[in-house]
């Protein structure tokens, strides 16, 4: 506490401590701690760059450019079917071996030898994985994105060599993967995000340096090269005898049998993520594209980037506490289990309402004024249906994240049927009423199917395997 002589000043002073105590208490009670703070810092500053993003490509790039910068990104997601959901295994299983181990203060992990052992065999896994994935990526996206790219004919637009850069540093990209699912699931969630964070800031920084230098779609090649070149340096930094002891030695005890163990859970999450993921978000753009041209394709596009960050932060309070959701099942503390989701659930809640509130207001803002850059955006209307069923859509990604802990994937089917209803929606309604058209089905199908589905088989799920 500081004290001045001004005891009115002091009055204020006080005031001012009791509120931020009282803030700080509450944070707490939704489950906003220090490394959620990372979390939504650095999905805060993803949400920052992309209107900075927006600008420049506003100001430097003309509509139909617009249309093929945001449609090579979206295409990019397709890295999901690389993955596999491998990644979000890999943090579940690495959270239950770790519930034996710890990581001193030299980056070592000590504890159980068993426990030890199967992390690497683990490690060793997915890096092989990752690194056939990466290839089969690259072959199967660049023509992907030859055929999308063909149909609406510029001749003023080089895209051709710009796409199968962009492709191939992507496919390089996943090999971080398993990496940081690992330091996610040994309980370094906050480190990750530090790391994710200085990534985001130098991915971007190039990005615009790339756009104002007038590079025009090369700019997103060296997006995924620093990408690449920040994780790594930041990587052998910090974490440098943790990464020699999980990928360069072997252990000498039970290993992770990935047939019986890794594949039950994996080709479920494969399918919910691949279909259920892939599916449901990512190709309201390229559809767009292919049906009514990039202008319209560029505003769903920067429209969808704004909302998918918003989804992103706000989940960070539930996906965060994970690795702690795989410790306390390990142990059977159903009851602290619990107590610790709800909280979770409901600080994610209020931060994605806040958050699209705000958002609505902002764009409001930008029309009334007649700001050049609410017409790269899609109509308000449209808007506030997307973000509706983004609030609605955070209770099943909890709900999914509750159960994975478990290490296994209930919401196999569900995920694989919505992102099936959303898809055909998309292809559809896009084709026929464009933008507002793939809102609404997205809004009907999340409304009158995922939520009341996935809560029936959260609670069954939750009944079942918790007895005793």
């Amino acid at each position: 506490m500081i004290y001045v002589t001004n005891p009115r000043l002091n009055i204020t002073i006080l005031k001012v401590e009791k509120i931020y105590r009282g803030m700080i208490v509450w944070l707490k009670k939704v489950e906003i701690d220090r490394t959620v703070a990372w979390g939504l810092a650095y999905r805060l500053l993803e949400a920052i760059s992309g209107p900075v993003t927006m600008i420049f490509v506003i100001v430097f790039f003309n509509p139909d450019l617009q249309g093929y910068f945001y449609t090579f990104k979206n295409l990019l997601n397709f890295q999901n079917f690389a993955d596999l959901g491998l990644g979000i295994v890999i943090v579940q299983f690495a959270g239950h071996e770790f519930s034996r181990l710890s990581l001193t203060k030299d980056g070592f992990l000590i504890g159980d030898g068993q426990a030890l052992s199967r992390l690497q065999s683990l490690a060793k896994f997915a890096t092989r994985w990752f690194f056939l994935a990466g290839v089969l990526f690259v072959i199967v996206i660049i023509p992907i994105g030859h055929f999308i790219f063909k149909r609406p004919v510029s001749h003023d637009i080089a895209w051709v060599y710009p796409w199968m850069a962009v492709a191939f540093f992507t496919g390089l990209g996943l090999l971080f993967v398993p990496v940081l699912s690992l330091l996610e699931g040994c309980h370094q969630v906050a480190s990750v995000y530090k790391i994710r964070l200085a990534r985001v800031a130098g991915i971007n920084s190039f990005c615009w340096l790339s756009i104002f230098l007038g590079l025009k779609l090369w700019s997103l090649a060296i997006y995924t090269i620093s990408g690449i070149l920040v994780a790594l340096l930041l990587l052998l930094w910090k974490y440098q005898p943790f990464l020699k002891q999980i990928f360069f030695s072997e252990g000498k005890g039970q290993k992770i049998e990935w047939g019986k163990e890794v594949l039950p859970m994996q080709w479920r999450l494969a399918c919910s993520s691949v279909i259920g993921g892939y599916l449901s978000f990512s190709l309201f753009t390229p559809v767009l594209f292919y049906y009514h041209g990039p202008v319209l394709a560029g505003r769903m596009g920067m429209t969808w980037a704004i909302v998918s960050a918003l989804s992103a932060s706000s989940i960070m309070v539930v996906y965060t506490k994970a690795p702690a959701f795989a410790a306390l099942i390990a142990r059977k503390d159903y009851l602290a289990l619990d107590r610790l989701f709800f909280r979770s659930v409901f600080g994610t809640l209020i931060l994605c309402a806040v958050g699209s509130v705000a958002l609505l207001g902002l764009i409001s803002c930008l029309n009334y004024f007649n700001v050049v850059a609410a017409t790269r955006l899609l109509p308000l209307k449209t808007i506030a249906i997307l973000l509706l069923a983004t609030i609605f859509w955070q209770v099943s990604f909890a709900q999914a994240i509750y159960l994975r802990a478990h290490k296994r994937e209930p919401f196999f089917w569900l995920s694989v049927i919505s992102g099936l209803l959303i898809a055909i929606s998309t292809f559809v309604f896009g084709k026929k009423f464009g933008a507002a058209g793939i809102a609404w089905g997205y809004l009907i199908i999340v409304l009158f199917f995922v939520i009341p589905l996935g809560t029936f088989v959260w609670l069954r799920c939750r009944k079942m395997w918790h007895k005793g």
